[in-house]
């Protein structure tokens, strides 16, 4: 407050010492003019303020920087599980040699008779042979009128050893082919059933 009261005094007296200069008679009425003017500036401190000069410095504005894209997250994803092996092939069993077979059932009876048995019969096991354990078919008969309707045919209703074994050397013979059978196979069965039954 001091110092406010301190600036407004010189400023009156700067300004009555400048009208000194101009006129000396009217010293007397500004020197009350300057304790007026002190008392105002005492009693009104907003008013009375001076301000020093200021200087504001701008600076430009900083360059503006696009801001990246925001991107949403992708949504996790769930884990996926792992894969299950794929089943392995069913296995084809191993063919034994020409009238060696062992093994029970038709997956047997298939191989064997698709490795041996004379070309151009169709298989079917389980099949149907008209109440046998199995049946070789190459014609029609008068006594088996409707036996192979589809051609050539050899049906296993009982899947033993014997029976495949029996039908895959009888598709041979009742081909006449029982010399190709042994120039193939080196062995070769010139009678039917050459097996016998299944036990």
């Amino acid at each position: 407050m001091a110092g406010l009261l301190s600036a407004a005094i010189v400023l009156a007296g700067g300004a009555v010492g400048a009208q000194a200069a101009l006129s000396a008679p009217d010293h007397a009425v500004q020197s009350q003019g300057t304790a007026r003017l002190a008392r105002f500036a005492a009693s009104d401190p907003v008013t009375s303020t001076t301000s020093a000069p200021t200087t504001t410095t701008t600076a430009p504005p900083a360059p503006v920087q696009a801001a990246a894209p925001v991107q949403a997250a992708a949504p996790a994803a769930a884990p996926t599980p792992p894969a299950a092996p794929a089943p392995a092939p069913a296995a084809t069993p191993a063919v034994p040699a020409i009238g060696q077979a062992t093994a029970w059932g038709c997956s047997a009876a298939l191989a064997y008779l698709q490795t041996y048995a004379a070309p151009g019969f169709a298989f079917a096991c389980p099949g149907y042979a008209e109440g046998h354990e199995a049946m070789t078919c190459v014609h029609d008969t008068p006594q088996y009128p409707d036996a192979c309707p589809n051609g050539p045919t050899i049906a296993i209703a009982d899947a033993c050893p014997q029976a495949y074994m029996n039908e895959s050397a009888n598709s041979w013979y009742l081909t006449d082919q029982v010399a190709t059978e042994q120039a193939r196979f080196g062995a070769s069965y010139a009678w039917i059933d050459p097996f016998g039954a299944c036990p």
